[in-house]
C-alpha cells in the first residue's frame, strides 16, 4: 500500500489538498447535509418501489419517521460509509445508496435488540416484521442503485459482504442470548469475541463499503474494515459501561427514582469481576445482582460498588482505550492520516467520551 507511507497522502497515494487550499479530508458540513439528503431519497425510493402505500409500507414509514439522521447534526456512526468515502477523496454522495442501506440495517438491529432485550412492551410481532423488511430493503439498495454506480459485479460483492456481516451479527447475538445470565459468563475474551461479531462485523462492512466506493486499494479497504470492527467492539464496551455506571436515573413506575438496572445478558464488567474475584466475593456479587434484578436498588448500588472494587470499571476503560488505539492504528494502515483521519478518529471519542480523560 504505497500511498500509506507518505504523510499528507490518502489511501490511494494522492494528495489530500483540495481546490482553494482547503483540505479535502475536512468533512464539510454542506457535504454532510447533501449526502444525507441523497441517502434519504434512496430510502424513499426503495420504499416506493417495494411496499409503497400498502399497510406494511405505512408501518415502515411510521417507524422511519424521526429515526433517520438529520441533515445538520454532527457526524456519527450512521455516517461511517460517507466519512470513509470522503477520506478516500470521493464525494460522500457517491455512497448514498449504501449509506441508506447502512441506516436501515442499524434500525433493524435496534428493533431486534429491543424485542430480544424485553424493551418492547407491545407490538413485538410488528417490530420483528418491520426489522425484517428493513433488512430486505437494505439488500435492494445494495444490489440496485449501488450497482448502477459501481458496476454489477462489484455491487454483487458489496451485497454479498452485507449479507455475510448480517449473518455474523446474528451469530454473535445468538451467542449472547445463549450465554445465560451474566453470572454464567466469566471469560472476558469470549465476551469481546461476541462483541466483534455482534457489532464489529456490521461496522466493519460500513467502513469497507465506503472504501470500496471511494476506490481505495484492496489493502486499504481491509484496513478500513478493521477500523470499523474495532469501532464496533468499542461501541459494545461503551454500552456495557453506560448500562452499569453512566445511565441517567429514570422515574420508576411507582413514582420513586430508579437508576440503571443490572445487565440481563453477559456483561464485560461482570465477566471480568468473576474472573478475578475470590469465592466469597463471587458469592456476594451473585447475591447482589440477583436482588437487584428483582428491583432492590440498594443491592444494585452495592453491586456496582463491588464491581469497582474488583477492578471491573478500570478494566473496561483500559479495554476501551485499547480498542480506540487499534482503530486509530487501522486508519494509519489504510494511509488515512492528518485531516483525513480527524472525523473518523473523532467517532471513537464520541462513542466513549470517558476516554478523553485518559489521554496524556
Amino acid at each position: 500500500m504505497d500511498g500509506g507511507s507518505q504523510a499528507g497522502r490518502g489511501p490511494r497515494g494522492v494528495s489530500l489538498a483540495a481546490p482553494g487550499g482547503q483540505q479535502g479530508a475536512a468533512f464539510l458540513p454542506e457535504r454532510l447535509a447533501a449526502y444525507r439528503r441523497a441517502a434519504r431519497e434512496q430510502v424513499e425510493r426503495a420504499l416506493a418501489a417495494g411496499p409503497g402505500g400498502s399497510g406494511y409500507g405505512r408501518l415502515l414509514q411510521g417507524i422511519l419517521a424521526g429515526r433517520l439522521p438529520d441533515e445538520n447534526v454532527a457526524p456519527s456512526v450512521d455516517d461511517l460509509p460517507a466519512l470513509v468515502c470522503h477520506a478516500c477523496e470521493h464525494d460522500p454522495e457517491e455512497v448514498a445508496p449504501l449509506a441508506a442501506a447502512w441506516w436501515l440495517v442499524r434500525l433493524a438491529a435496534k428493533l431486534f435488540d429491543d424485542v430480544e432485550d424485553g424493551d418492547t412492551a407491545e407490538h413485538k410481532a410488528q417490530a420483528l416484521n418491520a426489522g425484517t423488511g428493513f433488512i430486505f430493503l437494505a439488500q435492494l439498495l445494495a444490489v440496485g442503485p449501488a450497482g448502477a454506480q459501481t458496476g454489477g459485479e462489484l455491487s454483487h460483492l458489496v451485497a454479498h459482504e452485507l449479507a455475510t456481516a448480517c449473518l455474523q451479527a446474528c451469530a454473535g447475538q445468538h451467542a449472547d442470548l445463549s450465554g445465560g445470565s451474566p453470572l454464567q459468563a466469566s471469560d472476558p475474551d469470549a465476551w469481546l469475541q461476541v462483541a466483534a461479531a455482534k457489532s464489529g462485523a456490521l461496522l466493519g462492512w460500513a467502513a469497507w463499503a465506503g472504501a470500496v466506493v471511494g476506490q481505495a486499494a484492496p489493502p486499504a479497504q481491509e484496513a478500513f474494515r478493521q477500523f470499523g470492527v474495532r469501532l464496533g467492539v468499542l461501541l459494545q464496551v461503551a454500552d456495557d459501561y453506560t448500562e452499569i455506571w453512566a445511565r441517567n436515573p429514570v422515574r420508576a413506575p411507582t413514582g420513586g427514582s430508579a437508576t440503571s438496572a443490572p445487565p440481563a445478558t453477559a456483561s464485560l464488567a461482570v465477566s471480568y469481576a468473576l474472573s478475578v474475584a475470590d469465592p466469597a466475593s463471587r458469592k456476594r456479587l451473585a447475591l447482589l445482582l440477583e436482588l437487584a434484578r428483582h428491583g432492590d436498588a440498594s443491592a444494585w448500588a452495592q453491586g456496582r460498588k463491588l464491581l469497582v472494587e474488583l477492578g471491573a470499571q478500570a478494566y473496561l476503560l483500559v479495554v476501551a482505550r485499547l480498542e480506540r488505539d487499534r482503530a486509530l492504528a487501522a486508519l494509519q494502515e489504510a494511509g488515512c492520516r492528518g485531516p483525513a483521519a480527524a472525523p473518523l478518529a473523532g467517532l471513537a471519542d464520541s462513542l466513549f467520551p470517558a476516554l478523553t480523560l485518559m489521554r496524556g
